[in-house]
């Protein structure tokens, strides 16, 4: 790596995403990992702002705010994160707050097993498992962002 002043920032737990996606991009390193492919990270250990930004909501707002790409990819670049609406959670809703945290924790340590699994028969009921997850997630993101039972259809399709 070539010399620069945030080496020290690499070591800490942190969020990071790849320039051109598909699909919500966002990962957690806690600190163990490099990137060795153009990719952006926030140096934080937020678990529930993990779990905002995965969500269908955010999700949708990014593909309508970011540069496309052929393949259907997006450029998930910071002039375009920087302009995400994220919530700022207000003391009646830590209850939320520690539910994606929760909910977060568990598609972590799925992704884990997957990871270690690689092909099997358990990878289906697993991936399913952080589907349902997610789910739960974006109630949890909508309910946070109040966002209506007729704008969430608009925003999974």
């Amino acid at each position: 790596m070539r010399a620069c002043d945030y080496y020290d920032i690499f070591n800490l737990p942190k969020i990071l995403w790849g320039n051109l996606c598909i699909k919500s991009p966002f990962t957690f390193d806690d600190g163990s990992n490099y990137i060795n492919a153009p990719a952006c990270f926030i140096p934080t250990n937020d678990l529930c702002l993990l779990g905002i930004i995965n969500s269908s909501l955010i999700w949708f707002l990014l593909k309508n705010i970011a540069c496309g790409r052929s393949g259907d990819f997006i450029e998930a670049k910071p002039i375009y994160i920087n302009q995400l609406p994220i919530h700022q959670i207000q003391a009646k809703e830590t209850h939320i707050r520690d539910k994606i945290i929760n909910s977060v924790k568990v598609v972590l340590e799925i992704k884990k097993k997957l990871y270690i699994l690689h092909a099997s028969t358990k990878q289906e009921m697993l991936e399913r498992e952080i589907q349902i997850t997610y789910e739960k997630i974006d109630d949890l993101v909508y309910e946070l962002y109040g966002i209506s039972e007729s704008e969430r259809k608009l925003i999974k399709y």
